[in-house]
């Protein structure tokens, strides 16, 4: 059974917008980091405009790109301790 450090939770009508890119690249690159699909994660009215997700349940992070979600997510887990698998493309 894995051992998740974080939890990273998309919203499947934001998948589209660029968050499907980050969810790719958080799994390869972070495979301690929970991946949560959800029908709704009840922040339509931001999400509905460009790439969002919902990092450990309380920390809601979006950006204009797909890459700059990923870079701020990145961010968030560096921040909490979380180490990028060793040999991940960057």
């Amino acid at each position: 059974m894995a051992i998740y450090t974080h939890k990273l939770e998309v919203c499947v009508s934001n998948l589209d917008l660029g968050s499907q890119a980050v969810w790719d690249w958080v799994a390869e690159k972070y495979p301690n980091v929970r991946l949560r699909r959800w029908g709704c994660l009840g922040w339509c009215h931001r999400c509905i405009h460009g790439p969002a997700v919902l990092m450990d349940d309380d920390t809601y992070l979006e950006a204009p790109s797909a890459e700059e979600l990923f870079a701020r997510v990145e961010s968030y887990l560096r921040e909490h301790g979380e180490a990028p698998r060793p040999g991940a493309a960057s």
